[in-house]
């Protein structure tokens, strides 16, 4: 799972996008599960939440494997959109 801050001018579809284009062809799936404004929400901001599953045809995703493609989509997000990992 990952929880993001998210600028109110960008959309949900603008982030689903940069993750699977970041996140290459092991992204199964992309589900948005949580939407959140309020306390501890930057103003202008509002907090995602997104269900990723990595998935290989062939093999068990190692752990590093993952954790790289995570590094990979919040970079791109960040630079992209000005997209946050949230913290708590």
């Amino acid at each position: 799972d990952l929880a993001l801050s998210v600028p109110s001018s960008v959309r949900a579809e603008q982030v689903e996008e940069i993750m699977r284009k970041a996140s290459g062809k092991l992204l199964e799936r992309v589900e948005l599960f949580d939407r959140y404004v309020g306390q501890g929400v930057e103003p202008g901001h509002r907090s995602l939440a997104w269900r990723l599953t990595f998935r290989h045809g062939e093999r068990t995703l190692r752990d590093r494997e993952i954790e790289a493609r995570r590094t990979d989509i919040l970079k791109a997000l960040a630079d992209e959109l000005n997209v946050r990992q949230r913290s708590s």
